[in-house]
């Protein structure tokens, strides 16, 4: 049996076919290509956006460390006035009030 004779018409379709096949890849490769930039311009605008987060939180830190800085004073004045009222409070209560200051002093020092 003699081997079949392979025309160029043959030829021509299976290479058009080739190309055409090839050419789909492309367009596939080149929307694959356009979608890794999207996704790449995101991760860089992601990565813009925490380093401008990560300034703010450390002045944020800064100054909550300078107003606590501030407070504890504040909050121990806060402790003793509270402390007073709860003391005379106390003296009223058992009938104290009408002692003077050094006889209150002498009271709290024993």
């Amino acid at each position: 049996m003699a081997p079949k004779k392979v025309t160029n018409e043959v030829l021509e379709t299976k290479l058009d076919y080739i190309k055409d096949h090839l050419d789909k890849h492309d367009r596939h490769l080149d929307n694959v290509a356009k979608i890794l930039e999207k996704v790449d311009g995101r991760v860089d605008s992601i990565d813009l956006t925490l380093a401008k987060q990560s300034i703010v939180l450390a002045d944020h830190i800064r100054r909550t460390e300078i107003l606590e800085a501030e407070m504890k004073p504040i909050k121990s004045k806060s402790e003793l006035f509270v402390l007073f009222l709860k003391i005379g409070g106390a003296l009223i209560a058992t009938g104290a009030g009408g002692l003077g200051i050094k006889e209150l002093i002498t009271i709290f020092i024993s």
